[in-house]
């Protein structure tokens, strides 16, 4: 019994789906921005949001407390009654609803 090569559509199709799922990737370098109200001001005993490690390293440079995984839903709210400094995240639709509560987001690039 004989095989036949793989088209080259199939051998692109399959690179595709390797690059969503590997480490690395580009689907997971996505561009992060940290979001405040107001100016970037941190103190000892401030935390903020973060949900990478890169992240939540920016927050631990800066020197507050981070906590990663905060609950997206509240911390707009939270960063909006000054509960927390910062929110750091690639997420669009809480860069959005960051902004819709008077925040403001930039690249974590330009925030260093």
């Amino acid at each position: 019994m004989t095989s036949t090569p793989p088209s080259a559509s199939s051998k692109v199709i399959a690179l595709s789906i390797i690059s969503l799922v590997l480490p690395g990737s580009n689907a997971a370098a996505s561009t992060e921005y940290v979001c405040t109200r107001g100016k970037l001001a941190v103190s000892k005993a401030d935390t903020a949001a973060c949900y990478s490690d890169n992240g939540c390293a920016f927050i631990v440079k800066l020197g507050a407390d981070p906590v990663r995984e905060f609950d997206q839903a509240s911390a707009p709210y939270a960063l909006a009654r000054g509960k927390i400094v910062a929110i750091v995240t690639s997420y669009p639709a809480l860069i959005r609803k960051v902004k819709s509560v008077g925040g403001s987001c930039s690249k974590l690039e330009s925030a260093r």
